[in-house]
C-alpha cells in the first residue's frame, strides 16, 4: 500500500502490536492524508508520522508528530497493552506535553511520543540539550512478552536505554585516509517503562 500525500513521504520505522496490526512511522511533507490520529492537520516543513494498519490492510488511523518546522520519526514500537511509542528528532517547539521535559531545548531535540492503542497523545517528552538530538526506537524481537535482559539477573526488562560511542583518530589523509576507530557502549535495562530513569 502506498502511504502520503503529493509531496515526499518516507517509512523509517515499522512494528507489529500483538493483535497483528501494523504500525509505520516516517517523514512526511505532504497534507491532508492522515485521519483519525490526535492530529490531523499538517504543521509546515516536514512532520513526522504514525499509522497503524489492520492485519487485513486498512488504515485504523494516522497522525502528524511535530511542529512548524522539521520533525521526522526514525522508529516505532509498542508496549504490552499495545500503546505505540515513537521515537525521532524534531526541530519545533510547542508541540510536546506531558512527559519529563516539555521545553524544546534549542537546535535538534530527540523526542518519545506515546499514543493510545487508538491513537490519543498520551505523553511526549523532549530529549536532548543544547545541540543535535536524535532517538531511535527498535523494537524487540523474539520474546512473546518482548523482554530483554538480565534485569537484576532474574528476569528480563521491557525497557532498555543504550549509549554507543565512536572515537576516530585520523593516521593519514593523504594519499590514503587511514583512521584509528574505537567504539564504546553501556546501557540498562528496566523492568517497566515508566521506572525508566536515564
Amino acid at each position: 500500500s502506498y502511504l502520503g500525500g503529493s509531496a515526499f513521504d518516507s517509512g523509517r520505522g515499522a512494528a507489529m502490536d500483538s493483535d497483528g496490526n501494523a504500525l509505520v512511522a516516517g517523514e512526511t511533507w505532504s497534507a491532508g492524508w492522515v485521519n483519525g490520529g490526535f492530529d490531523i492537520s499538517h504543521n509546515g516543513s516536514a512532520d513526522a508520522f504514525v499509522m497503524k494498519i489492520s492485519p487485513a490492510g486498512t488504515a485504523l488511523w494516522s497522525t502528524f508528530l511535530g511542529g512548524t518546522n522539521s520533525d521526522f520519526a526514525q522508529g516505532v514500537t509498542t508496549d504490552s497493552a499495545n500503546n505505540v511509542l515513537v521515537a525521532g528528532q524534531t526541530e519545533s517547539p510547542g508541540w510536546i506535553g506531558g512527559g519529563y521535559d516539555p521545553t524544546h531545548n534549542g537546535g535538534q531535540d530527540g523526542f518519545v511520543v506515546k499514543l493510545s492503542p487508538t491513537g490519543a497523545h498520551l505523553w511526549s517528552t523532549f530529549v536532548g540539550g543544547t545541540g543535535l538530538g536524535q532517538f531511535y526506537i527498535v523494537p524487540l524481537r523474539g520474546c512473546e512478552d518482548r523482554s530483554i535482559g538480565p534485569f537484576n539477573g532474574r528476569s528480563g526488562g521491557h525497557a532498555m536505554m543504550k549509549h554507543s560511542v565512536e572515537l576516530r583518530y585520523a593516521l593519514s589523509i593523504n594519499p590514503i585516509p587511514i583512521y584509528i576507530l574505537g567504539f564504546g557502549e553501556a546501557g540498562n535495562v528496566w523492568l517497566e517503562h515508566n521506572q525508566v530513569d536515564p
